[in-house]
């Protein structure tokens, strides 16, 4: 028998990582609750990307649009199998102050990516952000995971860059997109090795 987060393993196979069906996934230093996202949520997250303008610039040229958060995570339902996709929020009473995409066990069993991090403008700079990325790369670890890539797009501003290099990531990839009106537009893939030091 498999309890959620485990690996099965049957004789010399691993199969893959069983992800927990339960909002509840893990807590942070802080006392904030990680849950994992349901359909009901999806209200609250339109609204949180529609607060994080300056992604949707980043990410697809324009602003915000009806339907960015049904989109967002559909994305990676599209490339790996749904029971490997782990959409995560944290709210301070009902406000959802972020968003994010994590997908695990892929492309390999040792492997977590993030390919959606957003965090609402008031509480950017608060801590939030790198408390939840060290606290999703431990949970991580101790479901098997030994590397966590990151892929996202920046523009001019590096802030984002600098976020995930003071976590300890390091950028293996970049790949230029597009012209946006905040400047040219680069994909770029990061990684760093678990547990974050």
């Amino acid at each position: 028998m498999t309890t959620r987060g485990e690996m099965k393993t049957t004789g010399e196979t691993t199969e893959e990582p069983v992800i927990a069906s339960t909002p509840s996934v893990f807590t942070l230093p802080s006392g904030l609750e990680v849950f994992r996202l349901l359909p009901e949520d999806g209200p609250g997250l339109e609204r949180l990307i529609e607060g994080c303008g300056d992604y949707s610039e980043i990410s697809f040229g324009r602003a915000p649009g009806h339907a960015s958060a049904s989109s967002q995570l559909a994305r990676s339902r599209d490339i790996v199998p749904t029971e490997r996709t782990l959409p995560l929020g944290v709210r301070v009473e009902d406000e959802l102050i972020l968003g994010a995409n994590a997908v695990l066990g892929y492309p390999d069993a040792e492997t977590l990516v993030v390919d959606l991090l957003l965090i609402g403008p008031r509480y950017r700079g608060t801590g939030v952000g790198g408390e939840f990325v060290r606290a999703l790369a431990e949970w991580a670890y101790e479901k098997g995971a030994r590397r966590m890539r990151v892929d996202c797009h920046f523009t001019g501003d590096e802030e984002a860059n600098a976020f995930w290099s003071r976590l300890g990531f390091t950028e293996f990839a970049r790949f230029a997109e597009s012209q946006t009106p905040a400047g040219p537009r680069a994909r770029v893939l990061l990684s760093g090795p678990l547990p974050l030091r």
